[in-house]
C-alpha cells in the first residue's frame, strides 16, 4: 500500500470503524494525508505524534498496537462473536478491515521516515525533528478470525474448495480495493490492464457477494458459486491460490 494511500485504506473500515477515533490512528492518517500533499515538515510533526501516541500506549511498534487494537474492538464484529452469533457477512467484513490494518502494520518506520525525507526540500531538511524508529512486526491473524478457516469448512463439512476459495476470494477483493483507490486518486487512465480487472471484480464482489442482506437465506453452496462466478472475472493465471484441480472443476463454469 503506498504510503499517501494510507488515509484511504483507513476511511474504508467497516466493522472496525470504531477504531478511527484513537489518537493513534488519528495521527497516521494525518501522517498518511500530510505525504499526500508533498508536505514533509507536517508529516514529520504527525510522525512524532504518532510515535509518542504509540509509546503512551505501551505499543513497541505500529503493527502491535493494531493488533492489540483489534483485541479489544468494540465494532459490529467483535460484539456479535462474543455474543456467540456471528454472521458471516460480518466474518467476511472482519477478514476484509483485518487484511486492510496488516498492510498498514507491515510498513516499516524506515520508510515513512524516507518519505516524509523525500518529501521535504533540501533546504528545509535541517528543520526537521529528530524521529526515531520503531520495530518491525510480523502479520498477525486473530485466531478467532481463522477458527472457521481451521475447523469448520472443507470436505466433510463444506465443501472441498471451500478454503481454496474464499483465501482467493479475500486476496482478490483486497487487491481490487487497492486498484479503486488508485482509480480515485490518479485516474482510470493511470491503472493497468489487470488492475482495471480486479477493480471491476471488487466492485462485483461487493454488489453480488457481501451485500446479500439479512433477509437473504443463502446456502453455502450457492455462496461458493457464487464466488466462482466472481472469480471467473480475473484470467486463470491470476488465481494462485486454488489448486488446479478445483480451477478444473469451477473456474468459467
Amino acid at each position: 500500500m503506498e504510503l499517501s494511500h494510507v488515509h484511504i485504506g483507513l476511511s474504508t473500515l467497516s466493522v472496525y470503524r470504531d477504531l478511527l477515533d484513537q489518537p493513534v490512528l488519528v495521527a497516521l492518517s494525518k501522517l498518511s494525508q500530510a505525504l499526500e500533499t508533498g508536505d514533509g515538515l507536517t508529516a514529520a510533526q504527525h510522525y512524532s505524534q504518532l510515535f509518542y501516541e504509540m509509546q503512551r500506549s505501551g505499543s513497541p511498534s505500529l503493527g502491535h498496537w493494531l493488533y492489540e487494537a483489534l483485541r479489544w474492538s468494540q465494532g459490529p464484529y467483535p460484539t456479535a462473536r462474543a455474543k456467540g452469533d456471528c454472521p458471516e457477512h460480518l466474518e467476511y467484513a472482519a477478514r476484509l478491515d483485518i487484511n486492510t490494518l496488516n498492510q498498514i502494520g507491515l510498513i516499516s518506520s524506515q520508510t515513512w521516515l524516507d518519505a516524509i525525507t523525500a518529501a521535504t526540500p533540501a533546504k528545509l531538511r535541517p528543520l526537521l525533528p529528530q524521529m526515531l524508529i520503531w520495530p518491525p512486526a510480523p502479520p498477525f491473524v486473530l485466531p478467532s478470525l481463522s477458527r472457521l478457516k481451521d475447523k469448520g469448512i472443507g470436505e466433510g463439512k463444506t465443501r472441498a474448495d471451500h478454503s481454496n476459495t474464499m483465501n482467493q476470494l479475500f486476496a482478490a477483493y483486497a487487491r481490487g480495493k487497492e486498484a479503486k483507490e488508485l482509480m480515485v486518486i490518479l485516474g482510470e487512465a493511470a491503472l493497468s490492464d489487470i488492475d482495471l480487472i480486479y477493480a471491476k471484480f471488487a466492485d462485483a464482489f461487493e454488489q453480488e457477494y457481501v451485500s446479500q442482506g439479512y433477509n437473504t437465506d443463502r446456502d453455502i453452496e450457492e455462496t461458493l458459486n457464487i464466488g466462482w462466478k466472481l472469480l471467473s472475472i480475473l484470467p486463470r493465471s491470476e488465481l494462485k491460490r486454488i489448486d488446479d484441480k478445483f480451477l478444473d472443476q469451477y473456474y468459467g463454469k
